[in-house]
């Protein structure tokens, strides 16, 4: 009985984190490739300085 439940909860857990995924997904894309390109263009600029120096 305990396990079916458990299983049950884990299922329940799944359906929410997709839903969470599917509706949140785009937004958080967005917000995640910004943050990456931006980190990556900070590297790029120091890299750049570096090498001036």
């Amino acid at each position: 009985m305990r396990r079916e439940t458990e299983v049950m909860i884990k299922a329940i857990w799944l359906v929410l984190v997709i839903f969470l995924l599917v509706s949140f997904g785009p937004m958080l894309l967005e917000k995640l490739m910004e943050a990456m390109i931006n980190s990556i263009n900070m590297q790029a600029e120091s890299l750049v300085d570096q090498l001036l120096r």
